[in-house]
């Protein structure tokens, strides 16, 4: 991101968190470690920060969203799906318990 692009998305976020304060020096901040974030993403991480967020982002909010070239909910998505995936393979290997188990008494519960 460049400086005005920089600029934009610091006045998104006074517009969604009145109390975030802009100085020189926060800009300047920005502006250095914005530098490798793409404008696109750097506005959807924030778009996906306001909505489940009331406290205005940090530097890293924006930066650690960026998830190599997914979105966050698009990461979690992922992860699911990994994990189902799991399941679904734990579930083809698993065995019957021995028959020897299955011909015991069930113990009741003590009520």
């Amino acid at each position: 991101m460049n400086k005005q692009e920089t600029a934009k998305l610091l006045a998104v976020i006074k517009t969604a968190f009145p109390n975030f304060e802009i100085t020189e020096l926060v800009a300047r901040l920005w502006v250095e470690f914005m530098e490798d974030v793409p404008f696109e993403r750097a506005q959807m991480n924030l778009k996906y920060h306001i909505k489940s967020n009331k406290f205005p982002p940090t530097i890293s909010d924006i930066v650690q969203l960026e998830l190599g070239s997914t979105t966050h909910g698009e990461a979690l998505l992922l992860e699911a799906a990994e994990r189902l995936d799991q399941f679904e393979q734990w579930k083809r290997d698993a065995v019957d318990p021995p028959e020897s188990l299955l011909r015991r008494k069930r113990v009741t519960p003590i009520e």
